[in-house]
């Protein structure tokens, strides 16, 4: 499939920027719901990996002491908590509720990646030694991730209309 559709070669919106806009037809709809559900099981498996290592890797590498460790329980247990729920709303086909459960468990996973660049700034300003700003680091990345995606959520839930009376 090109890029570009063929009657918009001057269109500065590739054809992926406008599946975003509009969702792409049916039949794209369809297949991605299928291949969604396809690699879900798999992804599902990987991401609770993922957390269990998080809290054994806790408990035996933590930096930070018991304010990085604890820190890294809870968003491991809230991003398996997400996981689960966003499962059990798909198996109910309540697609709405199941995007926002895995909106949540994106951000909390998405917090791994922010801690780093908190990090940095730590190292830059050399205030304070590796052992006191890792926990500081890790509760902000995960903090600042997860409510951003609870905003996002929120500002992006529809507004339900009420039935005429």
């Amino acid at each position: 499939m090109p890029l570009l559709a063929p009657d918009a070669r001057d269109d500065p919106i590739p054809r992926v920027g406008q599946r975003l806009v509009d969702g792409g037809n049916h039949q794209q709809r369809q297949q991605r719901g299928r291949d969604h559900a396809a690699n879900d099981g798999d992804a599902h498996r990987r991401a609770e990996i993922a957390a269990l290592t998080a809290i054994v890797m806790s408990f035996t590498m933590s930096i930070g002491g018991a304010t990085e460790s604890a820190a890294t329980i809870l968003f491991a247990l809230f991003f398996l908590a997400f996981l689960a729920l966003g499962y059990r709303a798909i198996r109910r086909h309540k697609i709405a509720q199941h995007r926002e459960w895995m909106l949540r468990a994106f951000g909390v996973a998405l917090g791994i990646a922010t801690i780093r660049p908190i990090i940095g700034v730590f190292f830059a300003t050399r205030r304070l030694q590796p052992e006191q700003f890792f926990g500081i680091a890790f509760w902000l990345g995960f903090s600042v991730t997860l409510l951003a995606a609870e905003i996002w959520i929120r500002s992006t839930r529809p507004i339900p209309t009420s039935a005429p009376v």
